[in-house]
């Protein structure tokens, strides 16, 4: 949001203070929601291919010790796959929002508004995560 008030895109918070509120909420929604989406379906994955492991002692003390482990392993998993997900969503954003912003926008449209260009540019990139991201990621 920064840049945008830059000399370069010269976007005046005062001016625009609803337009900027709607993309900041807007891109929140949809990053939460691509959050959400790629950690889960990381998780799904990961815990098909995992287990907890078995316990060696007798029949009634090992079943309380392995749902203990798998109640630890899904801790594990989901906190593992939350920063997975914060991650990759991220680093996405960030390319997809600097191709769209920089390179994109500006081809289509020259004399784009640069409130235009920021909502196209913020959340543009969020709604595409926000509902291709467990493909794409």
């Amino acid at each position: 949001l920064y840049i945008y008030t830059s000399p370069m895109f010269d976007l005046s918070l005062r001016e625009s203070a609803s337009h900027v509120v709607l993309v900041v909420v807007a891109g929140g929604l949809l990053l939460a929601w691509a959050y959400r989406s790629v950690a889960l379906q990381r998780r799904i994955t990961v815990l098909t291919t995992h287990q907890a492991p078995a316990a060696k002692s007798n029949e009634k003390v090992a079943k309380k010790e392995r749902e203990e482990a798998q109640a630890n392993l899904e801790k594990t998993v989901a906190d593992v796959c939350s920063a997975y997900a914060l991650c990759t969503v991220n680093a996405s954003f960030v390319v997809l929002w600097l191709i769209s912003a920089f390179y994109a926008l500006p081809k289509f449209s020259a004399d784009m508004s640069a409130s235009l260009n920021c909502l196209l540019a913020v959340v543009g990139p969020a709604a595409l995560l926000a509902t291709k991201g467990t493909a794409a990621l």
